[in-house]
């Protein structure tokens, strides 16, 4: 079967002296690895829903721990084709990339978690996950769940 969305191709071991190469031929530049990350099949059909979700109450909350699940499952099964195993590594690291979208589009559900959240918090979380999102992945692959 062949894969529905594309894996991201980051080694799973480090090279030599303990450092991982990211501009590889081989393996995705750090920035197509962060745009294969963002479950945007799941990104966007969420803020659909979210959108028609009376702002109160908890129903966007309820959506979002929804949104987790379904974003695991389908990048879990998504990358999976063939031969393939599944891509664990970017299974997790997508589920926590839509956590940081979440956060940016959302910022309703964070103030339900977070009493303090302000508003100008989510442009911060969007743009620091992208920066958490590759070390995220450095240390996944250092524990030894796979990628490829």
């Amino acid at each position: 079967m062949p894969l529905i969305r594309p894996r991201v191709r980051t080694p799973d071991k480090a090279q030599q002296q303990g450092r991982i190469l990211v501009s590889d031929q081989e393996k995705d530049s750090g920035l197509k690895a962060i745009l294969d990350w963002i479950p945007i099949e799941i990104v966007g059909p969420y803020k659909a829903i979210a959108n028609m979700i009376p702002p109160d109450g908890t129903g966007s909350l309820w959506l979002t721990l929804i949104g987790l699940t379904v974003t695991f499952c389908w990048i879990a099964f998504s990358t999976k084709g063939g031969d393939q195993k599944v891509a664990w590594r970017q299974a997790i690291v997508s589920t926590c990339a839509f956590v940081f979208w979440a956060a940016g589009l959302q910022p309703d559900v964070m103030k339900l978690v977070f009493s303090g959240w302000q508003d100008w918090m989510s442009a911060v979380a969007l743009a620091g996950g992208s920066l958490i999102l590759g070390l995220l992945d450095r240390i996944l692959a250092f524990i030894g769940v796979p990628q490829n």
